[in-house]
């Protein structure tokens, strides 16, 4: 009798850990690379992203196990909470000591979930168990010094009289050693003749890294027209990019800020009390860079629940860029949510987005009592079967 009801609590357990733990889920990816030629001594990183496609937040937490484990560094933070559905984008950073140039190593990367909240068992104690997802990461080091950078992008805008010229470029480095860029700029008038000249320097690019470089050129003396804006770029001496392009300088008010909301969005039906994603796309038309943020003023029932408003960016001219606001509906009903964007003082037209908000008994209370009837019928069952285990048997006579 003893041992068949230890052995239905275990299966009880058990039968608890498995609904405890089936939805939960771990994404990684890329979930397998290899890095190569990483100098001795020197510095790379690997971008990696995590992924929880549960419907409920998990604690995560990213380890390396392997042989180069004490030189491969998991950033910003190795240990963080996901939301639903939600992702994070880690980097591995590499740090090769002396005496492992010429070798390669294999490492496993172990991303784990678990529960924020565990499942009671009894009063005294609780079950969290934890999904476990392995990667690898193989680096190979070496000694050979290999010098490489490139220009990935150029991008320059009109301006008025008086306005310096901004000119972005996004540099990333292709070689394992430091490139420090030094960018030349030089504005021709119509005629060929140079009017403005500037060099940019004291800029620095670890090896892997990409980012972006913003110098300008002064347009002081200047008068409106066309120009050729000519862009050199060199590292350690050598010339590794040129390119000349069209530049036009504008009277006083002859640029102009504007833009629309190309995309917003957000869920239909939500639970009360449950955050919700407002997700907004804006692009600018005009021909300055405009500095934006996205502003949500709420109504339940036609009646006012105030405003929320994204970060603000800036969002250069002829590009777009997503915005994403929340908010936290209190009671029930049907939220109106009138999105505007707010550029550099003005709003765009607005887009109304419905959400319908159910309350906490809703949907979810559902979920709990199917879970609870399956739980409690399968409880059943397995106690049934101990009783009929333990009864004696008892035979009629004729």
């Amino acid at each position: 009798m003893d041992q068949t009801i230890k052995r239905s609590f275990l299966a009880i357990l058990f039968l608890l850990s498995v609904l405890q733990t089936t939805t939960a889920s771990v994404g990684l990816t890329p979930g397998k690379m290899a890095v190569e030629s990483v100098l001795e001594g020197g510095y790379a990183q690997q971008a990696i992203t995590v992924f929880n496609t549960d419907d409920v937040a998990r604690n995560f937490r990213v380890q390396i196990a392997g042989d180069a484990s004490s030189w491969i560094a998991v950033s910003p933070d190795a240990s963080f909470i996901l939301g639903p559905k939600q992702s994070r984008v880690l980097s591995l950073v590499f740090t090769p000591p002396s005496g492992t140039a010429g070798k390669t190593f294999t490492n496993t990367i172990v991303v784990s979930a678990s529960p924020n909240k565990p499942l009671a068992i009894t009063s005294g104690a609780s079950m969290a168990l934890a999904t476990v997802l392995d990667g690898e990461v193989s680096v190979s080091v070496t000694n050979n010094r290999q010098a490489g950078l490139q220009v990935d992008a150029l991008k320059t805008y009109y301006v008025e009289v008086g306005m310096p010229i901004p000119v972005s470029l996004d540099f990333s480095n292709t070689g394992n050693t430091p490139a420090s860029p030094v960018v030349s700029l030089k504005l021709y008038d119509s005629q060929g003749n140079l009017v403005e000249s500037a060099e940019k320097t004291g800029f620095s690019l670890q090896a892997t890294q990409s980012q972006t470089f913003a110098p300008q050129i002064p347009t002081d003396t200047l008068s409106p027209g066309d120009y050729t804006l000519s862009v050199e770029v060199t590292n350690e001496g050598r010339p590794v990019y040129v390119r000349s392009l069209k530049q036009r300088v504008l009277e006083v008010g002859g640029l102009n800020t504007q833009g629309i909301i190309v995309q917003a969005k957000a869920p239909s039906w939500v639970t009360a009390g449950d955050p919700v994603r407002l997700e907004t796309t804006f692009r600018n038309l005009g021909s300055l860079a405009a500095s934006t943020k996205i502003v949500a003023d709420l109504s339940l029932e036609g009646k006012d629940q105030g405003k929320v408003e994204s970060e603000e960016k800036t969002v250069l001219p002829g590009t777009q860029q997503a915005f994403t606001a929340f908010f936290t509906p209190s009671g029930s009903g049907q939220y109106v949510a009138s999105v505007t964007a707010l550029v550099a003082g003005k709003q765009t037209d607005p887009v109304d987005l419905i959400v319908n908000v159910t309350p906490p008994a809703g949907q979810s209370q559902t979920s709990r009592l199917l879970y609870y009837a399956v739980v409690a019928v399968a409880v059943l069952a397995i106690l049934a079967f101990a009783f009929r285990s333990s009864m004696p048997e008892i035979r009629l006579k004729k």
